[in-house]
């Protein structure tokens, strides 16, 4: 195992020494003072890279590679054996810098792989951070740059691990102004917090497999002693696709809380279009066979924050957890949306990738009750 971590870090500004790359280099002096010296970091200049943006000829959905030959090719491989990313823009009309924008345009590549090849060729697990200022003092300036660089981070593999988002710094130099805001990062990265973080998360593919294998061998142990013990139906879901998580009030909610009713499981994404278009079909479905025995339960893959404004804006009325990826690893999830519909046992009866219609999910729904 290589013991040497390697950190990406890219600067998205247009702008030389701008307010993104000074935290930039803030973070990274952090780490350069901390007790940890085994790492490398890799600095990406977006606007100095010959980086075409993506032709959109497709060609990475039948071979997996990208036809394009120039400096990307290089960047591809630092996102590979990167153990942790960070990135840092400015905004521009709500989103990332169109020299950051035209490297992650390229990551199609991995988007490829990973939903089209169902080809996994990253070998490390790594987290990822966001640093990104705003002349703007709108709260949700911010939003569509997360949800871009969120997009990026699932192909990559990447964990979004924290933000740094700082409004109301236009002018170059501004941030030099805002002491907290260099104080807050620089700490981050000197912290011990990050170096665990760092340390922690690498591991390769020969691991992940032994770790994978020893949990099927205690699972099976565990649920054949359990089967043992007690053959009550009513019992069977504590057995069956079981999982606790936390809504946005940081109440712990576990399938089994739902015992003995028809589960209808989604799991989903504020960023994902489809998964946006079933949100009002969920509501009026749920509130049609709420009282018939039929729990609607959604998993999110966003923040808490997210998913607070998102459940406001659509009125959603059903339970919604917030999962940061070990629900959707265990459960396979691959593509978002899908729902499964669930037995009063927790069996899975139904399962459907992509986008359901109100009259499928109706149709699956009565075939059970």
């Amino acid at each position: 195992m290589d013991l040497n971590k390697k950190i990406l870090a890219i600067y998205g500004s247009p702008r030389q020494n701008g307010n993104t790359s000074t935290l930039m280099d803030k973070f990274l002096e952090g780490i350069e003072n901390s007790s940890f010296n085994n790492y490398t970091v890799n600095k990406v200049f977006a606007s100095k890279v010959n980086v075409s943006p993506c032709r959109e000829c497709r060609v990475c959905s039948k071979t997996g590679e990208c036809v394009v030959k120039d400096e990307m090719q290089d960047i591809f491989k630092l996102f590979i054996e990167a153990d942790f990313i960070a990135i840092a823009s400015p905004i521009f009309f709500t989103t990332v810098s169109g020299y950051l924008k035209a490297i992650i345009d390229r990551c199609q590549r991995f988007w490829s792989l990973k939903y089209e090849h169902r080809k996994n060729i990253f070998t490390k697990e790594k987290n990822g951070i966001f640093i990104s200022c705003a002349g703007s003092g709108a709260k949700d300036i911010f939003e569509c740059s997360k949800k871009v660089i969120r997009s990026l981070f699932d192909v990559v593999y990447a964990n979004y691990y924290l933000d740094f988002l700082y409004n109301n710094i236009d002018f170059k130099g501004d941030i030099l102004k805002n002491k907290n805001a260099m104080n807050e990062i620089y700490n981050f990265g000197k912290s011990k917090k990050f170096e665990n973080l760092l340390k922690g998360v690498s591991m390769n593919k020969k691991l992940s497999f032994i770790f994978f294998v020893a949990l099927i061998i205690i699972s099976i142990i565990f649920i054949g002693c359990s089967n043992a013990k007690a053959e009550n139906p009513d019992n069977d879901l504590t057995y069956k696709n079981n999982f606790t998580l936390e809504n946005i009030d940081d109440e712990e909610i576990s399938l089994s809380d739902f015992k003995g009713k028809l589960i209808v499981l989604n799991f989903w994404a504020t960023w994902c279009p489809p998964c946006k278009a079933e949100i009002p079909d969920f509501v009026e479905t749920y509130n049609e066979y709420k009282e018939k025995g039929v729990e609607f339960v959604g998993v999110s893959m966003d923040s808490k924050s997210d998913l607070r404004q998102f459940i406001q804006a659509y009125d959603i009325n059903y339970t919604l957890l917030i999962d940061g990826g070990q629900v959707s690893k265990q459960w396979g999830i691959r593509a978002v949306p899908a729902t499964f519909i669930l037995g009063r046992n927790g069996e899975v009866l139904f399962k459907n990738i992509g986008l359901m219609e109100k009259s499928k999910l109706v149709s699956e729904i009565e075939k059970r009750l």
